[in-house]
């Protein structure tokens, strides 16, 4: 198998960008393959088959198939017959391309934001009396909530029954993703829809998780009582 040499890693810069990764096998001299950040729709099929213990093989060895930039295709096959858990081993570098958070991502309400977080909010352009009219007009408990993603903030409202249902929909087709992505463009308030969008296309693993903070969002998982009349 060829060697990665400097030459190799300034044509693959030039070809796809700086934002590759090399990932190198100690146990294994001279092994390596050159990822690239995951496209959304490359993200979208892996991210409804690994939630299935029958898919999820297929799903990590497919999105590596689809972010290796380097060695060969041939080459990479002759690589994944000598270290055939190679997409279990690298998913972690993958989705971290992706955008996907390490941790959930914690959603806040507005009133328990810090004057360090407003001062952020209103440098990238949310005005403190923009904050306050978005609160009015939703005006109930847990309507809002504002989330840190990396670069900044999005400021979210609940899902209406409607999107909801869409996402349920979508989900039970098996395009869990797709019902992830969709609900959260349609649930930001703040910045709007398309420069949130231009952001996940680039980091499609944050619509996975603010996808989750909407889930809640809605009421699943909570807790309720049960009583008497």
């Amino acid at each position: 198998m060829r060697k990665l040499t400097d030459e190799i890693r300034a044509e693959l810069k030039g070809a796809h960008g700086a934002d590759l990764r090399v990932i190198e096998l100690e146990e294994y001299e001279d092994l390596a393959v050159v990822v690239k950040r995951p496209s959304l729709k490359a993200w979208s099929a892996a991210f409804d088959g690994i939630g299935k213990p029958a898919t999820r093989a297929d799903a990590l060895h497919n999105l590596l198939i689809d972010c290796a930039v380097w060695p060969s295709p041939s080459e990479l096959a002759t690589l994944l017959d000598l270290v055939p858990a190679l997409p279990d081993t690298v998913w972690p570098i993958l989705a971290e391309l992706a955008g996907a958070p390490d941790e959930e991502i914690q959603p806040i309400e507005p009133s328990k934001l810090t004057g360090e977080d407003r001062v952020a909010l209103a440098a990238a352009g949310l005005t403190e009396a923009q904050l306050q009219d978005l609160v009015s007009a939703h005006p109930r408990r847990g309507q809002l909530a504002i989330v840190r993603v990396p670069g900044g903030f999005w400021l979210l409202k609940r899902p209406t029954v409607s999107r909801y249902n869409a996402f349920r929909r979508l989900s039970a087709l098996g395009k869990i993703f797709e019902g992830l992505h969709k609900m959260t463009l349609g649930s930001v308030l703040w910045p709007n829809e398309e420069t949130v969008g231009a952001v996940v296309e680039r980091a499609p693993g944050l619509a996975s998780a603010v996808g989750e903070v909407l889930m809640s969002m809605a009421g699943e998982g909570a807790r309720v009582r049960v009583g008497g009349i």
